[in-house]
């Protein structure tokens, strides 16, 4: 079995302070296969990611999108995904880029 996060924020989103080479390596001392880096309405930490080395960790690129309705984590998606889409609508888009969306705040009403 793989061990991963999937949700991950850096200091490109300002929800996050650590930036993306300390997140590889942080993941890396956490013995984690894979991850996914998701700042708030940004790829700009995967941009950064793609250009570092990794080492054996899978990194995933990813986004947490702002919706009509909350948020939205979208994994893999070969294209941008604008925020202030309804949910329904950016799922859709997600799945027509390749991506898969991820409820990431289940069980906050107010912030999904």
């Amino acid at each position: 079995m793989l061990s991963a996060d999937l949700h991950i924020h850096t200091s490109c989103s300002g929800d996050g302070e650590s930036q993306v080479s300390e997140v590889l390596a942080a993941a890396r001392a956490a013995g984690l296969d894979v991850i996914a880096i998701t700042d708030h309405d940004t790829t700009e930490g995967c941009v950064i990611a793609a250009g570092l080395p990794a080492g054996d960790i899978l990194v995933i690129p990813g986004v947490e999108v702002t919706t009509m309705q909350g948020h939205l984590l979208i994994l893999g998606a070969s294209g941008p995904i604008p925020k202030g889409l309804d949910v329904l609508e950016t799922i859709a888009l997600a799945h027509s880029l390749g991506g898969i969306a991820i409820l990431p705040h289940p069980f906050h009403r107010y912030r999904h």
